[in-house]
């Protein structure tokens, strides 16, 4: 091989080699400021889908909150059902005590005791049926 081969062979070589240098670097430059750009683009959709579902929650939790007194509202006084366990009202289960209010508030079962754990009025109202 002459002198000038050899020469052409190693500038070759070395335009072959910083070519590739160059490439592997921009390669690893370009790759680390997408993965650095989307790592940070991506925790902030996860954040913004935490923050977005916990708001959804606290809205569904605060709408049973809001809709928890139309299940729990009395539909007579403790007045009325306690002069009744004591035998001061007789009519408290023709006035209250109808099947409208069981319906109204679904409530399945109802059960009036004394201090004596005595029963003074149970009653199951199955509405599937």
């Amino acid at each position: 091989m002459s002198k000038l081969s050899k020469k052409t062979t190693s500038i070759q070589v070395r335009i072959v080699g910083i070519t590739a240098l160059s490439f592997i670097l921009i390669f690893t430059m370009v790759y680390g400021a997408y993965s650095f750009s989307m790592k940070r683009f991506l925790l902030e959709r996860e954040n913004d889908n935490i923050a977005n579902q916990l708001a959804l929650a606290e809205s569904m939790l605060m709408s049973s909150v809001n809709h928890i007194p139309s299940f729990t509202i009395d539909w007579s006084s403790w007045g009325n059902t306690l002069d009744y366990v004591i035998g001061n009202y007789d009519k408290f289960l023709d006035d209250y005590l109808t099947e409208y209010p069981f319906q109204l508030f679904r409530v399945n079962l109802l059960t009036i005791a004394d201090l004596d754990n005595n029963i003074i009025y149970d009653e199951y109202y199955n509405f599937r049926e």
